[in-house]
């Protein structure tokens, strides 16, 4: 079985950490993008949303 089944962790791991950073980096935009929309003063205030 050990021999049929390849897995790399340090691949998977390594993976997800960039894809946790894209998603961070997305939501960040979102976020900044509502705030000026809302006319909201300064734009990287986002205790509203929290």
């Amino acid at each position: 079985m050990k021999n049929t089944v390849k897995f790399d962790v340090r691949r998977v791991r390594k993976d997800s950490r960039e894809l946790n950073s894209k998603i961070n980096l997305v939501t960040y935009q979102l976020l900044l993008l509502t705030n000026l929309q809302n006319h909201i003063k300064p734009v990287n205030r986002f205790e509203n949303h929290i």
